[in-house]
């Protein structure tokens, strides 16, 4: 292959690993081009495989099963499927092994900052671990909206004339656990929102590609596998990398600060429910906001057995607050530079050189301004780079004379969202002075 050969002469390995993988991706490469242009005497050719048999067992042994970030089922149920992921891990080995060499092609639509990310991503997607996955330990954990679901597409496609009451309650019938009421309470909900056109009387048409790219996006966040947060694009790189590399957009970063925390992030979930957790909201709230994927918040809280309420409550008061301060207090910009001995961000804090910062005010409903409760100051009586013990929330509700709740609400929901954006673009700052440099 002439472009996974140029891209192997020019690129530069993050570390030992690559090298190797780059040495036998070369020397698979030089034993196919020696099977195809030159005809072998039968001694060459029991030579060449032994050759071959060898490299496949180095591919094997020292790239796939060393690979990082491939999916794999959560640490809750990975014992529970340990036999059949090492089965189904052995399939896609030889599926790589074959296709790797004619197929692979780093730079046509496999998204990664390295060579070890790139492949990772191909064995997940083209290879389809991570879907052969899912459909190993989806039917173990069917809700009962899915199930329905699946049966509503079964009946669409087996019947593109459209299926009558009748005939969908007869389906339902041998599932014990779905009842006729709110089965057809399910039905007439989600017909305006997937129908083909509109209903004849008692028959129903549905949209059968619509429904299933629908079911697709609902099975996504039902089970965790450990590669893909819902917002993950593409795997950072293993190590540091000596070369220069571009610099991560906002996004990027949020994604590689979901990666690095997640486990920490799971820790804060709602009471007594531990799959409505920071990672799940914050997966979907970052969708929305940086790729506008559309998030249906009444399926994905029925799925998680909360109220909206809740939900929303969650997000607001626990998940986003813990992500901005993990954005802040593990920057390189909240830590002390050994050239300027300074911090950074708390340097841009004090001084706010472009006062947004003592712009962000608190406000009520009446249209009082509390000028001096602002970002700003409350960032010097709270953040522990400016003081190892801060002020407790009762003691600055009296000093700005607004209650606890407001107060903690207002710093929450406004002041760190807004530190954290300066940190993010501090940081970008610093990269560009760093390779200037």
């Amino acid at each position: 292959m002439t472009s996974l050969h140029q891209f192997l002469t020019l690129y530069q390995a993050h570390n030992d690993f690559e090298k190797n993988v780059v040495e036998i991706l070369r020397s698979g490469l030089s034993l196919k081009a020696l099977r195809e242009n030159s005809g072998l005497t039968a001694r060459q050719q029991r030579r060449w495989e032994f050759e071959w048999k060898k490299w496949r067992s180095h591919l094997l042994l020292q790239v796939f099963y060393r690979l990082p970030n491939l999916s794999r089922p959560h640490r809750e149920i990975a014992t529970q499927y340990r036999d059949e992921y090492d089965s189904l891990l052995n399939e896609i080995a030889a599926e790589f092994v074959c296709r790797i060499l004619m197929e692979f092609d780093p730079d046509l639509g496999v998204r990664g900052s390295s060579l070890t990310a790139k492949l990772s991503i191909w064995v997940n997607s083209k290879l389809r671990l991570k879907w052969r996955l899912l459909e190993l330990i989806t039917p173990q954990k069917k809700t009962r909206e899915l199930q329905l679901l699946e049966l509503i597409l079964n009946l669409t496609k087996r019947s593109p004339d459209g299926f009558t009451k009748s005939e969908f309650l007869l389906a339902i019938a041998p599932k014990k656990n779905i009842t006729e009421a709110w089965a057809t309470e399910f039905l007439l909900e989600l017909l305006p929102r997937f129908w083909s056109s509109a209903p004849e009387g008692d028959r129903y048409f549905f949209d059968d590609q619509r429904l299933e790219t629908y079911i697709d996006q609902w099975q996504q966040p039902l089970y965790v596998i450990t590669l893909d947060p819902a917002i993950a694009t593409q795997i950072p790189a293993p190590d540091l990398s000596p070369v220069q590399e571009d610099i991560p957009t906002l996004s990027e970063k949020i994604t590689n600060l979901l990666l690095e925390n997640r486990s920490q992030l799971e820790k804060i979930c709602v009471k007594n429910n531990p799959s409505c957790n920071c990672v799940r909201l914050l997966e979907n709230y970052f969708q929305q906001q940086l790729y506008q994927v559309k998030i249906n918040e009444e399926n994905v809280t029925r799925l998680l057995g909360v109220k909206r309420p809740t939900y929303q409550s969650h997000l607001e008061r626990k998940c986003l607050p813990a992500f901005w301060e993990l954005a802040i207090y593990t920057s390189p910009v909240s830590q002390i530079n050994h050239k300027t001995h300074q911090i950074p961000l708390k340097n841009y804090i004090e001084i706010d050189p472009k006062y947004r910062l003592r712009k962000c005010y608190y406000s009520d409903r009446n249209g009082v301004d509390y000028i001096n409760c602002n970002s700003q100051n409350l960032a010097t009586q709270i953040l522990l780079f400016f003081t190892p013990k801060p002020e407790k929330w009762k003691n600055l509700a009296l000093f700005y004379q607004l209650s606890c709740d407001t107060l903690m609400r207002f710093w929450k929901m406004k002041c760190l969202f807004l530190i954290s954006l300066i940190t993010f673009e501090l940081e970008s700052e610093l990269t560009d002075c760093v390779e200037v440099d």
